[in-house]
């Protein structure tokens, strides 16, 4: 039997006690990893990296050093990213997945690189360049696919919780063949960037976990560095997932979203009324930024120019020719200082910048 038995919540309160440190726990997931003769559940795993991360890991952080294995088509910054292909095999990532990040962030720790149906283009993880996935409950049934390799990881606890990646199912379904949690989030509530796409309008990261709660764990993790701040809304029609809400996965009725505010100056986005009350706004001032068909390509610099200057204050973001305006993601909310707004407006015009 693995010696990882158990949810991630409570491995998260061992290791908040100082029962055992992260890098023993990623030992133990090494060796039930390399004891495991049944699932072939990996394609291959880096114990070392992932005892670097766990040196520096923080347990009071919201996933405290947990290991989380990772389906082979997300990008993880030093890792192979083949998609279950050989065509791919020399490919090494030179970055991490916005998941990733905000996963590490989180203190989770990448470890493992699970087997998938090749290029995600399967359902029964039978089709991989590395070997079939077995289902550990019934070797002789499929595990589902194509995130097969996570789903089994987990039924197998050769892994406390996976992320898997979801088209039309690709959780969700080997999830129930393996008798384990996962989620498909709502799109546009996990980022799809460093995702190898399969169908870009429909693929969502999500989590698999034992339970319910490890999953809203995993998700709440990767939005949020901290565990006291409610995620923000960054879609329409974005349910509210938290460890808090997912005893009863109460969230069918949050129906919130930005409303399509009419045309014209000082663009503000309201939320809209859900049946629990109204969503409030975030209170303080707003960096307003303005995108005409002009400066329109110039819209992934302005992103990474954000993204130097972390902070508490929204930015908005308004497309003049259409009338759309959007309150941009948490993570690229800002300190908006004096340089930030000159190198703004330097970029897009100082009449495009406007901070109130």
């Amino acid at each position: 039997m693995s010696s990882i038995q158990g949810t991630l919540a409570q491995w998260r309160d061992r290791l908040r006690r100082k029962e055992l440190s992260p890098a023993e726990l990623v030992n133990l997931t090494a060796d039930a990893i390399e004891a495991d003769r049944t699932t072939n559940a990996y394609i291959s795993f880096d114990r070392e990296a992932a005892l670097k991360a766990a040196a520096a890991a923080d347990t009071s952080s919201p996933l405290a050093g947990i290991p989380i294995a990772v389906k082979d088509n997300i990008n993880v910054l030093g890792q192979p990213t083949r998609c279950a292909s050989r065509l791919l095999a020399p490919y090494a990532s030179p970055y991490d997945a916005t998941s990733i990040r905000l996963l590490k962030a989180a203190g989770g720790i990448p470890l493992g690189r699970t087997n998938m149906d090749e290029f995600a283009m399967g359902a029964s993880g039978e089709n991989s360049a590395y070997g079939v996935t077995r289902n550990p409950n019934a070797p002789d049934h499929i595990p589902g696919g194509s995130s097969s390799g996570s789903a089994a990881a987990v039924a197998s606890a050769t892994a406390i919780a996976a992320l898997g990646s979801d088209t039309g199912g690709s959780i969700r379904q080997p999830a129930g063949h393996c008798g384990i949690v996962g989620l498909k989030p709502t799109y546009g509530r996990v980022s799809r960037y460093g995702l190898v796409a399969f169908a870009s309008s429909l693929d969502q990261i999500g989590p698999l976990t034992r339970t319910v709660e490890d999953n809203a764990l995993v998700v709440y993790g990767r939005i949020s560095a901290r565990e006291d701040e409610a995620p923000k809304l960054v879609c329409d029609r974005c349910a509210v997932l938290t460890p808090q809400s997912a005893a009863g996965w109460q969230n069918k009725n949050r129906n919130s979203g930005w409303r399509n505010a009419s045309r014209g100056s000082a663009p503000r986005p309201q939320v809209r009324e859900t049946k629990e009350g109204a969503e409030k706004e975030p209170s303080g001032p707003r960096l307003y930024l303005r995108f005409s068909g002009e400066n329109a390509p110039l819209l992934e610099q302005t992103k990474a120019l954000l993204r130097q200057s972390p902070g508490q204050t929204p930015v908005v973001i308004f497309y003049s020719d259409t009338g759309k305006r959007f309150l941009a993601r948490q993570e690229l909310w800002v300190t908006p200082g004096e340089e930030l707004i000159q190198n703004l407006g330097g970029l897009l015009s100082p009449q495009n910048v406007v901070l109130r």
